[in-house]
């Protein structure tokens, strides 16, 4: 796990107004030093509580994102969490902060019904 790719994450969040109510969590139980015991949690403008979770692989896949309530789409999602790109279509260059503004594109879709466009 890379700390300074973390830290500019986290500095990144911080100074974008539409992240201010997003909070980074770490999973006390175990090591810090592996991806997939941080994630974001924050509230939408939509009033869907947002979780993004890193992979292990982190930034080789993209996080993984759930929403409550959940989504009444099946189509667009793997389990709980939702589909907003492709996993041939992630960058190692992308952020926490690009996934989270995707999702935030799929939930303003899914509720005009252009998920699908």
């Amino acid at each position: 796990m890379d700390r300074r790719r973390l830290d500019y994450e986290v500095q990144e969040m911080r100074r974008c107004p539409k992240f201010s109510l997003f909070v980074l969590f770490s999973d006390h139980n175990y090591s810090h030093n592996c991806w997939s015991h941080y994630y974001w949690l924050g509230l939408l403008p939509s009033l869907h509580l947002i979780r993004a979770q890193y992979p292990d692989d982190y930034p080789y896949s993209p996080l993984k994102i759930s929403l409550t309530p959940d989504v009444e789409e099946h189509h667009h999602k793997l389990g709980r969490n939702i589909c907003y790109i492709r996993p041939e279509d992630w960058s190692p260059g992308y952020r926490a902060s690009t996934a989270i503004t995707l999702a935030i594109v799929y939930i303003h879709k899914y509720q005009t019904g252009r998920l699908d466009e």
